[in-house]
């Protein structure tokens, strides 16, 4: 989704999807939400939302799920053997998007790996002393975007649900972590609906999110009763 000339591709997958939706009898609707703008000015058509609806009885509770189709972009130069075409190797499955988020992140490794903006305030410091001295350039920094964070309480029958499914298929008591990584949308909906939002993982923490990425075969297996047994 980084490459403005695959944006054709993303709406044709979302496209795929509404389909499937329609085959499991739901209802689909693809929501244009307008342009983007890129950095050289020039505007694009952003991917469409779809809206996808199982049921209609107005006597049962509603379960919003939010996903996404795209995937960042992987080239076999960056250590990929089929970037999207999926593989099993050892009881693992490597492709693009076969597990997600991003790479390494402090809150997901803790202290194993240096937070980089630790050791660019240590190398900020050691430029200058706090009157500016010894400093002859003068730069300014803008930021394009970024998200605001998110927390949720874990104390929700939510999260209740959610934690009894993992312990039903995993036979573990699920831990409750922060990451680092960004999700923005999830306060979004937090916002937008006024209800309690939880993120249910199914990929291990050792799958290498958003590098040469994998997802344990047992996993997705696991997953898929684990979606069930939350529902």
């Amino acid at each position: 989704s980084a490459w403005p000339e695959k944006r054709p591709e993303i709406k044709r997958m979302m496209e795929v999807a509404a389909k499937e939706i329609q085959r499991l009898g739901g209802t689909t609707e693809l929501v244009d939400i307008g342009k983007q703008k890129l950095p050289d000015g020039t505007e694009i058509p952003l991917p469409p939302i779809i809206l996808g609806k199982l049921g209609s009885d107005p006597g049962r509770k509603t379960v919003c799920v939010y996903g996404h189709l795209d995937v960042q972009p992987a080239a076999l130069e960056d250590g990929w053997d089929s970037e999207f075409v999926l593989e099993e190797r050892e009881d693992k499955l490597y492709g693009r998007g076969s597990t997600d988020d991003k790479d390494l992140h402090s809150g997901t490794y803790g202290g194993s790996v240096h937070e980089a903006m630790t050791d660019l305030i240590a190398l900020m410091g050691s430029l200058v002393d706090k009157k500016g001295k010894d400093s002859p350039n003068k730069f300014q920094v803008s930021m394009g975007h970024g998200g605001k964070p998110w927390v949720s309480d874990f104390n929700h029958p939510h999260y209740m649900a959610g934690r009894k499914a993992m312990r039903t298929v995993f036979n573990v008591e699920p831990d409750l972590t922060r990451e680092g990584g960004s999700i923005p949308v999830t306060l979004t909906f937090q916002e937008a609906t006024g209800k309690n939002v939880m993120l249910l993982p199914v990929g291990s923490a050792d799958d290498g999110a958003h590098s040469q990425n994998e997802l344990n075969r047992s996993n997705y297996i696991q997953g898929v009763k684990l979606l069930g047994a939350y529902l």
